[in-house]
């Protein structure tokens, strides 16, 4: 079977050094997470130090961008959209042409959390709150979550509007 190799998901200081293997951890805590962006965008150099090495690499976001990335993905895929992982996304877009209710926001929100706490355990959510506004025809959500491994809180707010569009 062929393997993929993502280097420039790996540490700059550890990839450029010969003298450490990819696959050995760091004990340098500085980043915690990677992740590929996700508008794909072509990073300048790697390395660090006095000769970083210019290349035409992916650009990578780390720690809380990493995790925002993936919240984006799971918010904005439909479950059955991955072949290999059906059951993967959270299908907000199923909610867009019901009544705005409370009832209808409450299960909105129950269905972010079960998602949530299936697809990303990088992640404690604290709250989840679903705002339902009836006269604008949308849902105003907001997600109180912690990052687990680097201990910071921070928020997320969703846009559910019923012209089709999901706002991040």
């Amino acid at each position: 079977m062929a393997t993929v190799r993502l280097d420039n998901l790996v540490k700059p200081r550890q990839a450029n050094s010969p003298t450490v293997k990819i696959s050995q951890e760091t004990k340098d805590n500085a980043v915690t997470y990677t992740d590929i962006k996700l508008d794909l965008e072509l990073s300048k150099n790697i390395g660090l130090g006095l000769s970083p090495i210019l290349a035409k690499d992916i650009v990578v976001s780390e720690d809380m961008q990493a995790i925002r990335n993936s919240l984006y993905n799971i918010f904005s895929t439909k479950k059955g959209e991955m072949i290999l992982t059906p059951n993967f996304g959270s299908s907000l877009d199923q909610f867009l042409f019901e009544n705005v209710s409370p009832f209808i926001g409450k299960v909105i929100g129950e269905n972010i959390l079960s998602a949530l706490q299936t697809f990303e355990p990088r992640i404690e959510v604290l709250n989840v709150r679903v705002f339902p506004k009836p006269n604008d025809n949308q849902y105003s959500i907001e997600i109180i979550f912690k990052f687990v491994n680097i201990n910071k809180e921070s928020s997320l707010n969703i846009l559910l509007s019923k012209n089709g569009q999901i706002i991040l």
